[in-house]
């Protein structure tokens, strides 16, 4: 649980290390301002049921229409609200088993490999996190 960002999260790992780890975070909308509710609910009523039955809504982008403005009123309170209005349901971010590297054994240098490939590095929270 991360209370000031009101999520809740859920770690799932297979038992072979080698495969992908997958972090699932949820806001808890129920306790965000009533501006944050009403424009979920906004959101939410626009979104065609039939078009969650398979998996292509995870990579197909928003299901619904966006203003700036309520996109601003998001972003103001929760990055997470304004990330998913503005893009939809699929992936927030990637990570990388640095571990399991060949051709770099630090973080740091990671990143850095990503800087100069023309990446950016989310810094919030920190540049390495956990």
């Amino acid at each position: 649980v991360f209370e000031s960002k009101k999520l809740v999260a859920k770690h799932y790992e297979h038992p072979d290390p080698k495969q992908p780890k997958v972090f699932i975070s949820e806001l808890k909308v129920e306790e965000c301002s009533p501006d944050l509710q009403d424009i979920v609910a906004k959101l939410a009523s626009q979104v065609d049921a039939e078009k969650l039955s398979g998996s292509a809504f995870l990579h197909g982008g928003r299901l619904w229409d966006l203003s700036f403005a309520d996109y601003q009123t998001l972003a103001k309170e929760s990055e997470y609200a304004s990330w998913l209005a503005a893009h939809g349901y699929g992936a927030n971010h990637f990570t990388v088993s640095v571990n399991q590297l060949n051709q770099h054994d630090e973080v740091k240098q990671v990143n850095d490999h990503l800087r100069q490939a023309g990446f950016v590095i989310n810094e919030s929270g920190g540049e390495v996190k956990g």
